[in-house]
């Protein structure tokens, strides 16, 4: 039996007095093996629907799911479901007369294309053959990319230019002086609690 989150839901951690805290449910029997990656490594494999790791440095992606009997120090990390993809490829067709091509790409999300290549490809074949580049991981937001293609003596042509939006989670909100997210205030007269936060972080 392969790593399996058919019967786990409600997966939720946080960091309590230093450590990170993951709880889950689960339609399992009780004495199912569960198992617990932080991106991508096997951290922690139990009987119990939580577990307390030591504490992440920035952000980590958590998966949660059962095994067999016996494999519960077996790594399935090739199991896992893919991280969606947050590359951006670009392809473009070659041409005559062309010593190489230059990509450029905005630094930030959200900025002008850099005046810096991030990469240099050597042209290999004239008209009808065809380019391609592939950034790497990016941040949420729209990114801008141009490629100009350099002739023999370092000429450069009008850059050709294209744009992509990278899709990801929301941002947590922003901590508040006291270095908490969220707050919450009681009225014991209604029984009623309010929870506050700020704006997502920028």
């Amino acid at each position: 039996m392969a790593f399996s989150q058919s019967t786990v839901s409600n997966v939720r951690w946080s960091i309590d007095g230093g450590g990170l805290w993951v709880a889950w449910d689960s339609s399992s029997p009780a004495g199912t093996i569960y198992q617990v990656y932080l991106d991508g490594a096997l951290a922690w494999s139990g009987t119990r629907t939580h577990c307390a790791l030591a504490p992440p440095r920035g952000r980590v992606r958590v998966d949660v799911g059962t095994v067999a009997a016996g494999e519960g120090s077996t790594s399935f990390a090739g199991d896992l479901p893919a991280r969606p993809a947050r590359r951006v490829r670009l392809t473009w067709p070659g041409a005559d007369g062309v010593a190489g091509y230059r990509v450029y790409q905005s630094p930030t999300a959200g900025a002008a294309v850099g005046t810096t290549p991030v990469a240099r490809l050597a042209a290999d074949g004239g008209a009808g053959s065809s380019y391609s580049w592939t950034s790497a991981d990016l941040g949420r937001g729209d990114w801008s990319f141009a490629v100009t293609a350099v002739d023999q003596v370092g000429d450069e042509s009008i850059a050709a230019t294209a744009s992509a939006t990278i899709a990801g989670p929301p941002k947590p909100p922003a901590r508040n002086a006291a270095g908490d997210r969220l707050t919450y205030t009681y009225d014991p007269a209604t029984g009623v609690a309010a929870l506050s936060w700020l704006p997502p972080e920028s």
